[in-house]
């Protein structure tokens, strides 16, 4: 078992100090927390719940997602409906929420218990049981008011739960662990398959017939009611880990790998699908066309077909997000890395996924018009849509060089500029491209026009250069600097503003033929300008970093974000201000004429690294080793015996910033002392725990 927290949805409010018209930050998202389980209760309603108390509800079919909860960071698990209203989800300590109106609202029950839970299922209206960590199972009659406990006769943990009705029932988990009632749960008979690897779920055709999928690709089904279990037919190289049935022969099942398999009799052959373009972690399918599946960093699939096909449903996203760009309208896009591009129709309150065709890394994106929007990024890529971003094409790129930033004079004039010295333009709204001479190498890294024959672009090493013929010819501009210059906007010819590493900001009031520098009071990098109003500026940077001024630039004051993570952008449209950054990183301000300011008291989490202490300790046979990484890294976890042997690893892959859990199981091991180590990036940690036996 491994649970992940990540920084996510939160709005704060607080009245401090005071200033003219400083603007107000909002975390809107910064990054998606793993969800573990999801529940259509039809093609309209469905909820999906995950690490960190994530909660979402749609009520239309998944086309829009918002995120509800109780207040109480926990790890969840499970979830079941027993009808439109009433619905409960388990996790982390044996908290267990429900809710009595379809999912807007979460009250935290008192389950009786502290143990982790996996699992929760309504046999009728009335009961429903829980199971989990070390042999756990409670159960509630009265639609999971309160709860008392079943003695199951184990101590192995429970990962899955299924009954056909209020008497039959099945739960499955660690170490083949197989466990069957008759009457309720008032006893349980434990049943082997003559597996001991973990059984990941379990399904009912009837009382004597049911299914389990488990690690190590192993699929088992019995007809005699448990007696005799037999391993059927798999095709898949994957380990599975959740399915869904609809009725005694339909069935499909996810795993590793974006694994999706398909059985049309009741599992005793499978035929592989075609891959979705992530793995999911728990599928639910309400019919033999319709269903949901979801999975690590917030990922929600939808199919219509029976799972030939897969459309991205996510709220979210933990990749860097690089470039954003909205108009008066409320409309707005952003893209970051892997070509990922998401669409907003009220002002960022909402964002939904646009499958951009391309997976190299975008760093910037223009809407030109409702219509048209064009980005550019990794490997000299254009892409432009003329639908309002349901579809892109690639456009030729002359040169064939990186582009990190585009701008337009009119929905048809417009610049790229990159590595190497590139600069291209186009005339016919992003069609064609043409490259001009800049007589430079160095990279240019932003370009802005403050009209339709003068412009500026700005690069490595301090270089500035300017047009005043649209780019026909270029001159190199000296300057006071030999950092890097990341971002450059002009409110008129005369006036404009430069900002790069080390938290230099330049101001020129002459056109570029001289700057001054003016204090920032950073030196963190610097990576975005946007003006507000002639007198009224944003700059963005590194670890969260956003300052304000309210004289043109002349002086400046660093308003807090919420966040330690860069923030890559920053767009003005209106009285709305966006921004984005690393980790998926949403944020909004609104503006207006007032004298006051607004500061959020945030919460900087996931600041730095640690690797806490196993719980519990000394441990038989299982423990939770929690960890945290504050930026998105390569990350292993590994267990040693005294004598430096590996003895297994936990974790060996790169993960975004957050907080993490894993279970360790030493059930196979002998008693003693074990080492596990943490390493991330650089930090590397390591910790003793004892196995008693």
């Amino acid at each position: 078992m491994k649970t992940y927290s990540l920084l996510f949805i939160f709005c704060l409010f607080s009245l401090n100090n005071h200033s003219i018209g400083q603007p107000v930050w909002q975390i809107k998202t910064q990054g998606n927390r793993n969800l573990s389980d999801v529940w259509f209760n039809n093609n309209q309603h469905g909820v999906a719940v995950g690490a960190l108390e994530t909660i979402l509800l749609t009520e239309n079919g998944g086309e829009n997602w918002q995120s509800v909860g109780s207040g109480i960071e926990i790890n969840l698990n499970g979830v079941f409906f027993t009808n439109d209203s009433i619905g409960l989800t388990v996790g982390q300590g044996g908290k267990i929420l429900r809710t009595i109106n379809g999912g807007k609202n979460w009250e935290l029950i008192i389950s009786g218990t502290e143990e982790l839970l996996r699992s929760v299922f309504f046999s009728d209206s009335l009961i429903a049981f829980a199971c989990g960590n070390n042999g756990t199972i409670i159960k509630s009659t009265d639609s999971g008011i309160l709860w008392f406990e079943l003695k199951s006769g184990t101590s192995k943990s429970l990962l899955s739960i299924y009954f056909l009705d209020i008497n039959f029932g099945y739960i499955v988990g660690d170490l083949g662990i197989i466990l069957r009632t008759e009457n309720g749960g008032t006893s349980w008979q434990i049943q082997s398959n003559g597996s001991t690897h973990r059984i990941h779920d379990v399904f009912f055709f009837h009382e004597d017939s049911a299914i389990t999928i488990g690690e190590n690709r192993e699929t088992y089904i019995t007809g005699d009611a448990g007696n005799t279990w037999t391993l059927t037919s798999f095709v898949s190289q994957n380990d599975i880990v959740d399915f869904s049935f609809v009725d005694s022969r339909y069935g499909l099942a996810v795993g590793g790998s974006n694994t999706v398999i398909k059985t049309t009799n009741g599992g005793n052959h499978w035929i592989n699908l075609k891959s979705p373009s992530h793995t999911l972690s728990a599928i639910h399918m309400l019919d033999k066309n319709e269903g949901w599946g979801v999975g690590a960093g917030g990922i929600i699939l939808t199919t219509s077909d029976g799972g030939l096909s897969w459309q991205n449903q996510s709220i979210g996203t933990n990749q860097t997000l690089r470039s954003v760009t909205k108009t008066s309208n409320g409309i707005g896009f952003f893209a970051g890395n892997t070509g990922q591009i998401f669409r907003t129709i009220n002002d960022g309150e909402n964002w939904h996924f646009i499958n951009s065709g391309i997976v190299e890394d975008l760093f910037s994106i223009k809407l030109l018009n409702e219509n048209r929007i064009i980005a550019a990024g990794e490997n000299g890529i254009i892409i432009l849509s003329t639908d309002g971003g349901q579809s892109w094409t690639i456009k030729n790129n002359p040169s064939q060089n990186w582009l990190f930033s585009l701008n337009f004079v009119d929905d048809q004039r417009g610049y790229a500029v990159g590595s190497n010295g590139t600069v291209l333009f186009t005339n016919d709204g992003g069609e064609l491209w043409i490259e001009q001479q800049s007589n430079i190498q160095e990279s240019l890294l932003d370009v802005f026009f403050s009209n339709e024959n003068i412009g500026y672009c700005v690069g490595i090493g301090g270089t500035v250069i300017k047009t005043t013929n649209s780019g026909m010819t270029w001159t190199i501009i000296q300057n006071p600097t030999v950092q890097n210059i990341r971002g450059v906007q002009f409110i008129n010819e005369d006036t404009g503003i430069l900002v790069g590493d080390a938290g230099l900001i330049l101001k020129t009031i002459d056109g570029g033929l001289t700057w001054q520098e003016k204090l920032s009071g950073t030196t963190n990098r610097l990576l975005s300008i946007s003006f507000i109003d002639e007198n009224r500026l944003i700059v963005t940077g590194s670890s969260g970093t956003i300052l304000y001024s309210a004289n043109g630039g002349e002086s400046w004051a660093q308003t807090n974000s919420n966040t330690v993570v860069p923030i890559n952008d920053v767009s003005v449209s209106d009285s709305i201000l966006l921004a984005v950054g690393n980790v998926g990183t949403i944020l909004k301000a609104e503006f207006g004429n007032t004298t006051s300011i607004v500061i959020p008291e945030g919460r900087l989490k996931y600041n730095i690294f640690e690797l806490s202490h196993n719980y519990p300790n000394p441990f038989n046979p299982a423990t939770i080793i929690k960890y945290q990484i504050p930026e998105s890294s390569f990350v292993t976890l590994k267990i040693y015996d005294v004598l430096g042997n590996e003895v297994a690893t936990l974790v060996n892959e790169e993960e975004p910033a957050g907080n993490y859990e894993v279970e360790f199981n030493g059930s196979r091991l002998t008693s003693g002392v074990y080492i596990y180590q943490l390493r991330a990036g650089d930090y590397t940690n390591t910790k003793k725990m004892i196995l008693l036996r």
